[in-house]
């Protein structure tokens, strides 16, 4: 359902449990060696995996369908691969969806079916609301030449609410 890349060139990627309300999905890692490293298990819809600038130190992660929403931060990402429990980073009003670090290390975060983007400030701290003329924004993009330009895809699902 969500997977990126990380600062050192190795695939993070998550699933989604299409039917059920089982967390019977995981968070793999490719790693350069080609060998697949399971880094969490137990998860229902992954969602805004994103590294932290620099290097790349902490991984953001959301499983969307989690009760209590929660957008998690694994502090000790490159020194144990997420061995070690997360830290809740942010509590969401919505359901987390995609998201993408700004070069201040802010998190800008999608709530799918919120209408709305959120940016969390490196603490964890809301800094921005950006309400969004669609409902259903799946992730956040940025582009142009400075990478001033956010974008926002959205779903074409209609769900029930």
């Amino acid at each position: 359902n969500d997977g990126r890349v990380d600062r050192q060139g190795r695939y993070v990627v998550g699933g989604h449990v299409e039917k059920g309300s089982e967390p019977l999905t995981n968070v793999y890692r490719l790693n350069e060696d080609l060998q697949v490293e399971v880094l969490l298990e137990g998860v229902r819809c992954s969602n805004s995996i994103a590294f932290s600038p620099g290097e790349g130190q902490m991984m953001y992660f959301a499983d969307t369908m989690r009760d209590p929403a929660e957008i998690w931060c694994f502090r000790d990402y490159l020194s144990s691969g997420m061995s070690r429990s997360p830290e809740v980073f942010a509590r969401p009003a919505g359901r987390p969806d995609g998201s993408a670090l700004d070069a201040e290390g802010g998190l800008w975060n999608a709530e799918f079916g919120g209408g709305r983007v959120v940016r969390y400030s490196p603490d964890g701290r809301i800094s921005a609301i950006v309400k969004v003329l669609v409902r259903y924004t799946t992730c956040v993009a940025f582009g142009g030449p400075a990478l001033h330009h956010r974008r926002q895809p959205v779903s074409p699902l209609k769900t029930k609410t």
